[in-house]
């Protein structure tokens, strides 16, 4: 536990359940990114959008296949478990 981490923890009214359950939320490791797979699905993505502006594809299709390019790709950007604000 990072010295940091134990100060703030030392002055509050918490037992070790509870300090645990915030030591673990405050300092894991961030997960890889898969960026090949991401660049991909960006390529993937690109050509759709093209098929789409040249009349290949029609709004429903593209906008169908655009939301499911987007719901494969955020998985592989190993959100944050907290959110920068």
């Amino acid at each position: 536990m990072s010295g940091r981490i134990a100060a703030l923890l030392a002055t509050g009214r918490v037992d070790d359940a509870v300090k645990a359950r915030i030591v673990n939320a405050l300092s894991y490791a961030p997960s890889t990114i898969d960026t090949r797979r991401i660049g991909r699905l960006e390529q993937e993505l690109r050509a759709i959008a093209l098929d789409n502006a040249f009349g290949r594809i029609g709004d429903i299709d593209y906008l169908r296949r655009k939301t499911e390019l987007a719901a494969r790709s955020r998985p592989l950007v190993g959100r944050n478990r907290l959110r920068a604000r």
